[in-house]
């Protein structure tokens, strides 16, 4: 069902730099300018890569390879790229979080500025796709309570939405707010033209048991919790012990800002099938 004269495609393997390393969970973004910005962790100890290809990739020579360096594995690396082809990149490590910057020459690893914006000892976590840029090209993210499959009484679940506005490279620029007392999990975070969030994710229920497939929307004071107004699809399939499978739920926007969510949920039709 494809085209008539298909594009011809080429299958290469693209490498970790000099440092050849196992790697996880690549990120793709394609600019304003059809530049190809791909970020990657490490699979294990630490640091994660990120890469650039200026129009046609054909092949891994293409590619300008640069370390993104960190203490700890990073579980989860984020890519937004703003209007003018520069990307940003959230790292997620099991104590921290990094913010890595560059504003030209990003092939070049001293073109890159990375920082530690938070210490949170393991209290917090940043899973799916929660970082965005708003519409002015500033970064934005939400967190979420580390999860765990045997809470206490001393685990309280929380999500927060954190920003900043200028001179993100020093940690005290950046803010944090709690949106809501349960956790955001696997989140996508999407910003249109207006100036709107538009999150899809899985809201863990207050008993700890499942998770409701949600839509959130903000457009005004979204450090305030009572701003998100959100609409629930359906309660999530996931099976994160046996098939390691994390409830999946993603958004995108179309060019007017309308979003599009595509998402898993239990049918109880078939015995908890998806």
């Amino acid at each position: 069902g494809g085209p008539t004269n298909p594009v011809t495609s080429t299958r290469f393997f693209l490498f970790s730099g000099d440092d050849v390393r196992n790697t996880t969970n690549p990120t793709v973004a394609v600019d304003a300018f059809g530049g190809v910005h791909v970020v990657f962790p490490a699979y294990a100890v630490e640091d994660a890569f990120y890469a650039y290809c200026p129009e046609v990739c054909a092949s891994q020579d293409d590619f300008s390879v640069v370390t993104l360096d960190t203490v700890g594995t990073v579980n989860n690396a984020m890519l937004a790229v703003d209007g003018h082809g520069r990307p940003r990149v959230l790292l997620s490590t099991y104590l921290r979080v990094y913010y890595a910057s560059c504003d030209a020459d990003c092939g070049e690893q001293g073109s890159w500025q990375v920082d530690v914006i938070l210490e949170h000892g393991g209290d917090y976590e940043v899973s799916g796709e929660a970082f965005a840029l708003d519409p002015f090209g500033r970064p934005r993210f939400l967190m979420h309570t580390y999860r765990t499959p045997f809470p206490t009484g001393d685990w309280t679940p929380s999500t927060h939405f954190v920003m900043c506005n200028a001179f993100c490279d020093e940690p005290e620029r950046w803010e944090s707010w709690k949106v809501d007392s349960r956790n955001w999990e696997e989140t996508t975070l999407r910003f249109s033209e207006d100036g709107t969030a538009h999150v899809a994710t899985a809201v863990l229920a207050e008993n700890g048991s499942g998770h409701m497939l949600v839509y959130f929307a903000c457009d005004y004071a979204c450090e305030e919790e009572g701003s998100w107004v959100g609409l629930g699809f359906v309660e999530a399939y996931s099976d994160p012990y046996v098939s390691l499978m994390y409830p999946a739920i993603a958004l995108e926007l179309t060019d007017s800002g309308a979003p599009r969510v595509a998402l898993i949920g239990e049918d109880y039709r078939y015995d908890n099938a998806p």
